[in-house]
């Protein structure tokens, strides 16, 4: 193999210099540039290749003597673009990110932890109104979806618990929502019931599951303390202004001296706080045991003067519920399908906007799988359910007890039962009642909500806290055993009574005023005159 012959100047080249670098690097100032600018760029910003173009001279002539169709038809194919995420599995991905929001606000404290939970809650409406079903409208539009609920309530619950300080102001008047940031219900804007447990009602506890059952289902439309107190105002006002015209009609007094319409009277002082002690003395009037009376026990004149005074910022939604029930005379407590629509009348006067109310029962044409199947559609639709069953085992068929559905399993339901959590091997063919063991037919501790032991029911002048709104936010475990409770098909499928549905009203078509009605028969063609 021939050398190759080194040329003179390969001889003679100078020896490289080596580089010199300064001591230290000088550090040039950062650009202010936005933290978006720095994120990569959106994948539908990036034009996507469509493989090699052949040259226009290798193209077959045909191809020009007609326009050009779709891509497929002239060999050039774009890539499939990704299927969309179904709701279901959107809805599913979404759990992770509420408790996450969770983990990450356990760790945060003061205003810090206010604006991380209210910005994770914000976010979440929008998502609901992302996933909304297609004919969803007004408040059911951002009603969170009940796989989401028992994600979400903890959350709601942290900034509800969290009390003003120094470094964390006061927001709100609503008793129900926040006591800090916005002040927001967001239980009812966001159609998350907060949990409630008859065990510390104002009502007789042991037989208001009617009202707390029927609370939850209201704010899953989106109605709170705030509407049942505005509908109770409304009623005072009206039966002030109606003693009064009665007392100068006795008189002879001149009518125009008092106020036009409701709207324009002023209640005066203590006027509220009487009607609240004679709704008082009637529920312990009716009462023909001590558990039926106010609080489940022997109340006197001093106690009830005590609640009425604090009634107005502390009553729990389900006992204002239940006076403006009795303000309104709308039937009996026990009797949902009667006062139900009564109180929805109060609580939305906009009859376009106001949920509707129906019930189904048992019988020849109505089993518990076609049951399921109505109450999944209603649920879904941000609806809300109420389900009644019988309880007491032993083929009793008599007594009944009401429970709020808060969202629909493969094999049963999750309920917020206001009493406790029933036994997963009940039978209502069976002795042995839902609360209690198998066989038993008292009810059992560890499933009955407890009272919170720490407060004394002994005397009848002595009225405890724990019947206010603060209290019922603060539940310790043992008052709700009720909470998110998983029931199987097999206890409710001979033991239902009935399925009540609240629903959110629906979209009316709009008529199109330009166009004529179309009479069936009728051409449509315009004929001479």
């Amino acid at each position: 193999m021939p050398t190759l012959e080194k040329r003179p100047e390969d001889v003679h080249a100078p020896e490289p210099k080596p580089v010199v670098t300064p001591d230290k690097w000088v550090k040039k100032p950062t650009a202010d540039i936005p933290w978006e600018a720095l994120a990569p760029v959106p994948m539908q910003h990036v034009p996507l290749p469509l493989q090699p173009v052949p040259s226009a001279d290798k193209l077959p002539s045909s191809l020009f003597s007609q326009p050009l169709g779709m891509y497929s038809d002239t060999g050039f194919r774009p890539m499939p673009l990704m299927n969309p995420v179904e709701r279901d599995k959107k809805i599913d991905s979404y759990q992770k990110t509420l408790d996450g929001a969770t983990y990450v606000a356990g760790n945060l404290k003061g205003q810090q932890k206010v604006e991380y939970i209210e910005d994770q809650l914000e976010a979440l409406s929008r998502f609901s109104k992302d996933v909304a079903p297609d004919d969803a409208t007004g408040k059911a539009a951002e009603t969170v979806p009940t796989p989401l609920i028992d994600n979400a309530r903890p959350l709601i619950e942290k900034l509800e618990r969290m009390t003003p300080d120094a470094t964390t102001p006061a927001g709100g008047t609503n008793p129900e929502g926040a006591h800090v940031g916005t002040g927001t219900d967001w239980n009812t804007k966001l159609g998350v019931p907060q949990y409630r447990t008859q065990s510390d009602n104002l009502i007789p506890p042991e037989a208001s599951c009617n009202m707390t059952s029927l609370a939850m289902a209201l704010e899953r439309l989106g109605y709170g303390r705030e509407n049942a107190m505005d509908a109770i105002d409304g009623e005072l006002k009206q039966r002030y202004l109606d003693e009064q015209k009665a007392k100068l009609a006795k008189t002879k007094g001149d009518p125009s001296t008092l106020p036009k319409t409701a709207d324009d009277v002023t209640l005066p002082a203590g006027y509220f706080e009487g009607q609240v002690k004679g709704y008082l003395k009637a529920v312990d009037a009716a009462a023909e045991k001590p558990y039926q009376g106010v609080r489940g026990k022997d109340t006197d004149e001093k106690a009830w003067d005590n609640i009425a005074g604090q009634y107005r910022d502390n009553a729990q939604f389900e006992d204002t519920l239940d006076f403006l029930r009795y303000l309104t005379k709308a039937g009996s407590r026990t009797d949902l399908d009667t006062v139900t629509p009564k109180l929805l009348e109060k609580l939305e006067p906009d009859a376009e906007k106001r949920p509707t109310y129906r019930t189904i029962t048992p019988g020849k044409n109505m089993d518990w799988t076609k049951a399921r199947g109505q109450m999944d559609e209603v649920l879904d639709d941000g609806g809300a359910a109420m389900l009644s069953f019988h309880h007491k085992g032993g083929n009793n068929f008599n007594a009944s007890h009401i429970v709020s559905v808060q969202q629909m399993t493969q094999d049963g339901i999750v309920a917020d039962d206001p009493y406790g959590r029933i036994r997963s091997n009940y039978n209502v063919a069976q002795v042995g009642d839902a609360y209690g063991e198998k066989g038993q037919a008292g009810r059992s501790p560890a499933r009955k909500n407890q009272v919170d032991a720490g407060l004394d029911r002994s005397k009848p002048s002595t009225m405890d806290t724990d019947w206010k709104s603060y209290g019922a936010q603060h539940l310790k475990p043992e008052e709700a055993l009720g909470s998110s409770s998983q029931v199987a098909d097999s206890v409710m499928k001979n033991a239902w009574r009935s399925l009540r549905f609240l629903e959110p009203a629906k979209k009316k078509a709009v008529v199109d005023a330009a166009k004529p009605a179309v009479v069936p028969g009728q051409s449509q063609t315009a004929q001479p005159q």
